[in-house]
């Protein structure tokens, strides 16, 4: 994968892992996870740093393409949404029960919740990653 790939493939991500995430965590889901908050408090800010969350899912992007991209050399939207499921479930369970055992952040069904929405996310992402370097592969 040339670095113009990678560039363009994490961009890609990063905008959809982006809207996809507020999709679910801003608008659909927020009411579930007030609710199924921990006994922390002070732990939400009123606005994100939207700058920071952003860079956020630069850093997620650039890890889900180097995996889909060099590593599993994935070559098709379907083989993304497959492997960036696995990779975004499996890292959502390990981060959230390692949260869950450590922090009164979320009750233990926000955990597992959060873990699919995971899975859910880095899926829609590993698809245009995986578009991405299809494409440009293909034309370089």
């Amino acid at each position: 994968m040339t670095g113009k790939t990678f560039a363009f493939a994490t961009v890609a991500g990063a905008i959809t892992s982006f809207l996809v995430g507020y999709l679910l965590y801003g608008m659909l889901m927020a009411d579930f996870f007030a609710n199924n908050a921990g006994s922390a408090t002070g732990v939400m800010m009123e606005e994100p740093m939207m700058v920071g969350l952003f860079l956020g899912n630069v850093m997620y992007a650039a890890l889900l393409t180097l995996i889909l991209g060099s590593y599993a050399k994935v070559a098709s939207v379907a083989e993304g949404v497959k492997v960036g499921t696995l990779v975004g479930l499996l890292m959502g369970l390990g981060m959230n029960l390692m949260w869950y055992s450590t922090s009164n952040i979320s009750t233990l069904t926000a955990h597992l919740v959060d873990s699919a929405l995971s899975g859910v996310i880095a899926g829609i992402t590993g698809a245009v990653i995986a578009a991405v370097v299809g494409k440009t592969s293909a034309s370089a």
